[in-house]
């Protein structure tokens, strides 16, 4: 978990990472992203730079907030 400049806790690409790659396990849209996701972060240093900045700029509390992001 991070921290803003209040004090909130909010999810870091590590805790994204972590909770897509549990849901990877039981549905398929979560098995492709993870997939996906690490092939950027192996490979493309400048997009997962990106995915990294976006993706922590959503301030997820909880895997919730990060599911309803992706799913809508």
């Amino acid at each position: 978990m991070k921290q803003d400049k209040d004090g909130n806790l909010y999810m870091s690409i590590d805790d994204v990472m972590e909770n897509v790659e549990q849901l990877s396990h039981s549905q398929g849209f979560y098995g492709r992203l993870y997939e996906r996701l690490c092939e950027i972060r192996d490979n493309e240093p400048d997009a997962w730079d990106k995915v990294v900045t976006d993706l922590e700029a959503q301030h997820f509390r909880t895997a919730l907030d990060m599911v309803l992001y992706f799913e809508q």
